[in-house]
């Protein structure tokens, strides 16, 4: 692994920064050490907020039949107003050992970035880090508003803490998913301040969790939660149409609902042994 010249700071397989392009059949592997001395990302599509004062124009990135694994940080990082990425048919894989200083997560799309993936597979993302949790994707400030996409569909979660988390995140898409023993599979949230995005929108609102199956969360299959009391929380957000399998045996709640104005419709929730 490899280390940056300034203790803590990133380590980046690949990166695109204000360009465009494709990336196939690629593996990305090892980067990041678990000391925490360089934090790594597999790979990085970024822009700046402002380009000599103007927007920077926007880019497109393709990320497809590739594989990352064995990054201390994050897989796959889109930030950024101009960013445009789509990933499909890649498999990502957390660490080989969590580590007690870095978080892993897989997919964060954040800051006014816009993208979808899509037909692929994340697995071991589970945060060793007090108080920290991992994710397999993590959308964060996305570029929905400008009418930009935001969306998970068609993927494979396995061994996470959150399958997916949502935060000040207006219009994303989860959709035919399958999200396989996590805390909590899909977790939409609001906060008072911006974690971190530039220009943090209202809460999350107007996402749609359809068609998801979920197996096994041990806390909560879907949860939209208040968290610092911002207002009435997520609100205005459609929960429709997914199975959630729970074993009975663990006390877990398989809908938790704080918020308003959320559309709440056909889903459906098996309780009985183990559903694997």
């Amino acid at each position: 692994m490899m280390v940056p010249t300034t203790p803590g700071g990133e380590v980046i397989g690949v990166r695109y920064r204000e360009a465009s392009g494709v990336v196939d059949n690629v593996i990305i592997q090892n980067i990041g050490n678990m000391d925490g001395s360089a934090v790594g990302i597999g790979f990085y599509n970024q822009s700046p907020v402002v380009d000599n004062g103007q927007p920077p124009e926007e880019t497109s990135v393709a990320l497809s039949h590739s594989t990352i694994r064995n990054v201390v940080g994050t897989g796959i990082l889109a930030d950024g107003a101009s960013v445009n990425l789509t990933v499909d048919q890649t498999v990502v894989i957390g660490p080989v050992q969590p580590s007690s200083v870095v978080v892993a997560n897989g997919f964060q799309l954040s800051d006014g970035a816009k993208g979808t993936v899509q037909n692929s597979f994340f697995t071991d993302f589970r945060s060793q880090v007090p108080g920290a949790s991992g994710s397999a994707f993590i959308f964060l400030c996305p570029g929905v508003n400008g009418g930009g996409v935001a969306s998970a569909t068609g993927n494979s979660v396995r061994n996470a803490d959150f399958g997916a988390a949502l935060t000040y995140a207006d219009g994303v898409r989860l959709e035919g998913n399958t999200f396989v023993d996590t805390q909590v599979a899909v977790l939409l949230q609001a906060f008072q301040n911006g974690l971190g995005c530039s220009t943090p929108t209202s809460p999350t609102k107007n996402s749609n969790i359809v068609d998801n199956l979920i197996l096994d969360p041990a806390e909560a299959g879907i949860a939209l939660v208040n968290g610092l009391l911002l207002g009435s929380g997520p609100g205005s957000n459609t929960i429709q149409g997914n199975s959630i399998f729970t074993d009975v045996t663990v006390p877990m709640a398989p809908l938790s609902i704080d918020g308003r104005d959320n559309v709440i419709s056909q889903n459906t929730i098996f309780a009985g042994p183990d559903s694997e």
